[in-house]
């Protein structure tokens, strides 16, 4: 009898204990994707490494772009998620941020330039700024050529690498004259770095790469009550946040990533410098000893306003650097346009 009641309170406590687990667990799962969001930034990572995975560069006309029927998901810190579904160029050989081409309109224009050109922050690509002055235009078709940040040098490159494919009248350079400053101001395309589409592919997803997010959606199941509480510390205490980095990163996170992930890193970082070091021979000097003298971006200050952190480039704080930073800009603008117009 003694031994019957023992079980029966051991089964007992077995099934208290497994009950109160899965309510806590179920708790905690309401916790982490409700009010947390966790699960959204690792759905996120999954569907932005997807798009990477798609990226190519078409052997015959050199352009960088997505496999056809590609949908590319990009994020800014949960702020808002683009979701972009590429339209195919036969010419290009590449899926481009662009709905297609209208036959039937008389007027077409091209735009170039980098994400912004693009539209990020739009959402859908219905939504950004070139369909939406397509639509309104009314009869007239804007070819968007725009991809990523390379500096005029880099916009210029690719109008004349491929707008030849496409007849138009008008062309439109955009660009995000706060980041592409610097950019802008070497005179070759930065993205000559990536002419091979295996070696874009793996930069991207190196520089793109999380530890935590990667744990997250490598696991069978992640416990719910565990990245909680993790999360929670790490939100409240510093201590936590660096104790627990490596041990049980988030998702984002700033842990060590492995090895082989470091040491394309460590490539990407070379190729940048040595593009810089080849492409200061071309500026004029004042802008070359800048560049050389000074680490612009690491003189970046943080600030707030209304609750955003706002990046305050040197550039933003010094008038006569400033200057010389857009006299650089504007020079290459003017060149290329007299270059449209036939000037040279």
């Amino acid at each position: 009898m003694a031994r019957s009641n023992r079980t029966f309170y051991i089964l007992y406590f077995v099934i208290l204990t497994i009950f109160t687990a899965a309510i806590v667990e179920i708790a905690a799962a309401y916790v982490w994707s409700g009010i947390l969001q966790g699960d959204r930034y690792v759905a996120l990572y999954a569907e932005r490494k997807a798009s990477l995975e798609k990226i190519m560069v078409d052997p015959t006309s050199g352009a960088i772009g997505y496999e056809p029927g590609t949908t590319v998901t990009t994020y800014n810190t949960g702020e808002f998620v683009d979701r972009f579904a590429v339209w195919h160029s036969k010419d290009l050989g590449v899926g481009i941020f662009d709905d297609g081409i209208d036959a039937d309109k008389p007027r077409k224009a091209i735009v170039i330039g980098d994400s912004f050109g693009r539209g990020v922050g739009a959402t859908s690509l219905e939504k950004n700024w070139v369909e939406t002055a397509e639509r309104t235009a009314g009869d007239i078709d804007i070819l968007n050529l725009s991809f990523v940040g390379a500096g005029i040098a880099g916009y210029t490159d690719n109008y004349d690498r491929f707008a030849g494919h496409f007849p138009h009248d008008l062309v439109v350079m955009s660009f995000d004259a706060d980041s592409d400053f610097i950019d802008s101001a070497y005179s070759r395309n930065r993205l000559v770095l990536f002419r091979s589409a295996d070696d874009l592919k793996k930069r991207a997803l190196a520089l793109s790469y999380d530890e935590g997010c990667e744990r997250m959606n490598a696991a069978f199941y992640n416990i719910r009550t565990l990245l909680t509480v993790s999360e929670v510390l790490r939100r409240r205490y510093e201590w936590a946040n660096v104790a627990l980095r490596n041990f049980y990163p988030p998702c984002p996170s700033s842990a060590a990533p492995p090895p082989d992930i470091l040491e394309e890193r460590r490539k990407a970082v070379k190729a940048s410098e040595d593009f810089a070091s080849e492409s200061h021979a071309d500026m004029p000097e004042v802008m070359r000893s800048l560049l050389r003298d000074r680490d612009l971006q690491a003189e970046a200050r943080e600030a707030h306003f209304r609750g955003y952190r706002i990046s305050v480039q040197s550039y933003h704080r010094e008038r006569a650097l400033a200057d010389i930073v857009a006299d650089s800009a504007a020079a290459q603008i003017n060149k290329f346009s007299k270059k449209l117009h036939g000037g040279g």
